[in-house]
């Protein structure tokens, strides 16, 4: 027999309630977007694309590769503080 246990008494979860780590978190689920959709994936509603070049003020010609290179800058940001 299989024992599961479950993981609900367990104290050592990290959660995010900084303001700051959940908009690095944020950032870090739309780079991994605008990359998927960049390789074909598709996605309901607004594109990744859409919401980062909206979020940025950038204009909508805007190549992937430089929203890429613009969310990694802002995810440093964070990281170094």
């Amino acid at each position: 027999m299989i024992q599961l246990e479950l993981p609900l008494n367990k104290p050592n979860y990290n959660v995010l309630n900084d303001k700051d780590k959940i908009l690095q978190y944020r950032l870090i689920v739309l780079r991994a977007g605008v990359k998927l959709e960049a390789l074909g994936g598709k996605k309901r509603g607004t594109s990744c694309t859409a919401e980062v070049k909206q979020m940025l003020g950038l204009p909508r010609n805007t190549p992937r590769a430089e929203l890429i290179q613009a969310l990694d800058a802002l995810i440093n940001t964070y990281q170094t503080n």
